[in-house]
C-alpha cells in the first residue's frame, strides 16, 4: 500500500495535495529516502528523525530541560533546580534510602527488619500544611515505617497525586467503568495485584464520598473473595475520606438530584460498618474564618438563596460580570503587572484561576499568553500513558485529547 503511495506521488501532482489516509493533503513523499529528510539531512532510523523533532523523549530530555532553564531564570532560583546530595546530611540520605528500600520490598511481602540492614527510624515527618492530606501522608509513613504495606488511592488523579504511591480507585483495583450493581473488581486472585491487597495492612481511598456506592460494594465483593474472609472488605482496614457530603456527588449520567443521593456511599449497606471521625479546623482558612463559616453555610443548605438555588457571593469576593471587558479585569486583578512579572516563577505559581472546564481554560491562557512580554515561540511536545507498555494509546488518540498549558 504503502508503495503504491509513493507511485501515485510521482505520476500525478495533484495527489500531492493530500494526506495519506485520503491521499496526501500538502508535500507527500516519494520514497523511503525522502522521508527520512528533513531541513536537508537525512536520518537513519524514523525514531532518530522524530527525536530530533521532539515528538519522543530521549535521555538527553531532561538535560535539554535544565540548559533551557538557565537561560529563564536568575541563578538565586536556580539553586532550587541544581541542589546535590551534598546539601543533605548523611542521616537524611540514610533514611532517604532505607525507606525507597523498604518499599520495594513491600511490594514482594518483605520488610527491612528481615535483612541485616539498619531500621528505618520511629516517625518521618512531612511538612507542609497540615490538613486531611497531611493526616493520610502521617498514616501511611507511620504503618510503612513498621514495614506495612499501605495502598493509596482516590477517587480522582488528582487527588491521588497528592498521595505517596497514590494511584485512582479504579487503576489500583480495576473496578469497571460501566458499573453495576453486582459488578465486582477485575483482579485475578492468583495474580501480582491480589497477593498485594492480601499483604495490605490498611487502604486509603480519598474523596470517597464521590465515589458511586455501587464501586465502594464491587470492592467489597471482590476483597471478600480475594482473602476468604467475609467480613466487610475482607477484614481490611478501609480510611475513606474526603470533604464530606459538601462537595461533588456521585456523577450519575443524565440523573435526577434524587438519582445522585441515592448513588452516594450513604446509601450503601457498608455504611453502616462504618466509623465516623471528624476534623472540625479548617487549617486551610485558619486566618479567614469568616470565609469558612460561609462555605459551612452553603454547604449545609443554611445560607439564603436565589431563585434557583443561586448564592450571592459577599462583594469583596466577587467581579462583576459585564461583558469580555470583566475577564480582563479578573486577569488584571490575579495578575496585575503581567508584563513586569511574566519570567518571575514566585509570583506565577502564587496565582491561579479555576474553571470549570478546559476549553474555559485554553480561553483564559491564551488571553494571558497575548499579554506576557517578548515573542511568541510553538514548542513541539510528546505525549505518553503512565504504564501503558504495550503501547494501547496511539499519538493520535492522546494528540486528539484537548491539552491544557
Amino acid at each position: 500500500m504503502l508503495t503504491q503511495f509513493f507511485a501515485l506521488n510521482l505520476r500525478d501532482p495533484q495527489a500531492r495535495n493530500y494526506m495519506y489516509r485520503e491521499i496526501p493533503e500538502h508535500y507527500c513523499p516519494t520514497s523511503w529516502e525522502y522521508l527520512l529528510t528533513i531541513n536537508g539531512m537525512t536520518f537513519s532510523t524514523f525514531k532518530k528523525l522524530a527525536e530530533d523533532r521532539g515528538f519522543l523523549e530521549t535521555d538527553h530530555s531532561i538535560r535539554d530541560c535544565l540548559v533551557e532553564a538557565t537561560s529563564l531564570r536568575m541563578p538565586y532560583a536556580l539553586q532550587e533546580d541544581y541542589q546535590t546530595a551534598n546539601n543533605v546530611v548523611e542521616s537524611d540520605l540514610t533514611n532517604m534510602l532505607l525507606k525507597d528500600l523498604n518499599e520495594l520490598l513491600n511490594l514482594h511481602g518483605k520488610k527491612i527488619d528481615d535483612y541485616d540492614l539498619p531500621s528505618l527510624p520511629p516517625n518521618i515527618i512531612d511538612r507542609g500544611g497540615t490538613g486531611k492530606t497531611f493526616l493520610y501522608r502521617t498514616l501511611m509513613e507511620s504503618l510503612r515505617s513498621r514495614g506495612e504495606i499501605v495502598l493509596a488511592t482516590a477517587s480522582s488523579g488528582i487527588a491521588a497525586t497528592l498521595l505517596p504511591g497514590g494511584r485512582t480507585a479504579h487503576s489500583r483495583f480495576k473496578i469497571p467503568i460501566d458499573i453495576q450493581p453486582s459488578s465486582i473488581c477485575g483482579i485475578e486472585k492468583q495474580k501480582d495485584l491480589a497477593n498485594l491487597i492480601r499483604f495490605a495492612a490498611a487502604i486509603i481511598w480519598d474523596e470517597a464520598p464521590m465515589t458511586n456506592k455501587n464501586c465502594l460494594e464491587a470492592l467489597d465483593r471482590s476483597l471478600q473473595d480475594i482473602c476468604s474472609n467475609n467480613a466487610p472488605f475482607g477484614g481490611k482496614v478501609l480510611i475513606m475520606g474526603g470533604g464530606g457530603f459538601r462537595q461533588v456527588l456521585p456523577v450519575v449520567r443524565k440523573g435526577t438530584k434524587a438519582q445522585m443521593i441515592t448513588a452516594c456511599i450513604v446509601q450503601s449497606h457498608l455504611w453502616n460498618h462504618t466509623k465516623i471521625l471528624h476534623l472540625r479546623q479548617n487549617m486551610r482558612s485558619l486566618h479567614d474564618q469568616e470565609f469558612a463559616e460561609f462555605l459551612i453555610r452553603i454547604g449545609d443548605g443554611v445560607e439564603p438563596t436565589k431563585p434557583d438555588d443561586m448564592v450571592r457571593l459577599p462583594l469583596h469576593i466577587a467581579i462583576p460580570l459585564e461583558g469580555e471587558h470583566s475577564i480582563q479585569v479578573l486577569i488584571q486583578h490575579i495578575f496585575p503587572n503581567l508584563e513586569l512579572h511574566g519570567w518571575d516563577a514566585p509570583y506565577m505559581v502564587q496565582r491561579a484561576i479555576l474553571t470549570p472546564t478546559n476549553d474555559d481554560v485554553q480561553k483564559l491562557n491564551d488571553m494571558i499568553i497575548d499579554q506576557f512580554p517578548g515573542e511568541e515561540h510553538n514548542l513541539l511536545s510528546f505525549d505518553e500513558v503512565e504504564g501503558d507498555n504495550h503501547n494501547l494509546y496511539q499519538q493520535e488518540f492522546l494528540k486528539s485529547i484537548a491539552q491544557v498549558f
